[in-house]
């Protein structure tokens, strides 16, 4: 009998306490002239521009060109490929990420 009062008590008070949530601490709100400003919004990027399908085609082989000459270790050879890359699109990711793992490596590009 004592040990069903036991196990009555602990449902009836430990457990409750055991399962409610933790108190937390109410952040009291800055006054209206402490409020940090909301963030600027930012303007979204311009567009890439638009490219002729010869132009694509130019932009490709030029990449290919330096991605060939980056593995033959002709950095130079690489960041001349990718100079003229950036002259038709200076927005093309593929020559960024190119152009920094030329400049990692020890490149002057």
């Amino acid at each position: 009998m004592r040990m069903n009062k036991l196990i009555a008590f602990y449902f009836i008070f430990l457990m409750p306490a055991a399962c409610a949530p933790a108190r937390t601490l109410i952040k009291p709100s800055l006054p209206p002239a402490v409020q940090k400003p909301a963030p600027a919004v930012q303007k979204p990027a311009p567009a890439a521009p638009r490219l002729s399908p010869a132009d694509q085609k130019a932009i490709d082989q030029l990449y290919y060109q330096a991605v060939s000459a980056y593995t033959r270790d002709d950095l130079n050879t690489a960041g001349q490929h990718l100079e003229e890359i950036f002259r038709l699109d200076p927005a093309y990711a593929p020559a960024k990420e190119l152009r920094e793992k030329i400049r990692l490596s020890g490149g002057k590009h």
